[in-house]
């Protein structure tokens, strides 16, 4: 599934391939169809290319480009027309103000996955 060309209207990013792995299986068995990318920079071109994404669910801490840093990049560059929605994902118990977006919920690891699958769906609806 990982790296899956197939368009989803969500995208899961997260360095840890395992955790990736395992956010992906247990969201396709909750009904949710996902594709995955463990290289956040190439979650962003993917962003951008495929207009079927409307929900990116992130790690903060990921190596070359964080989740803010990201989700900014992002919305800075989409067109005003096209709406994503983003979820952050941590292990960090108290995000600094510079890690936080208002509109963003910050999900503590280890994740609860009923929690993360209804704000999902609750994004994907219109």
């Amino acid at each position: 599934m990982t790296g899956a060309p197939t368009a989803s209207p969500v995208l899961i990013i997260d360095d840890e391939q395992a955790a990736l792995e395992e956010y992906a299986e247990l969201l396709e068995l909750m009904g949710l169809p996902v594709t995955t990318e463990s290289c956040p920079m190439a979650a962003r071109e993917r962003v951008l290319a495929d207009a079927a994404i409307r929900v990116v669910v992130t790690d903060l801490r990921m190596a070359r480009l964080d989740g803010v840093t990201l989700i900014r990049t992002l919305r800075e560059a989409l067109p005003p027309d096209r709406t994503v929605r983003f979820i952050m994902l941590t292990g960090m118990i108290d995000l600094a103000p510079d890690q936080r977006l208002e509109d963003v919920p910050a999900l503590a690891k280890p994740v609860d996955f009923e929690l993360l699958v209804r704000m999902i769906r609750e994004r994907l609806d219109p």
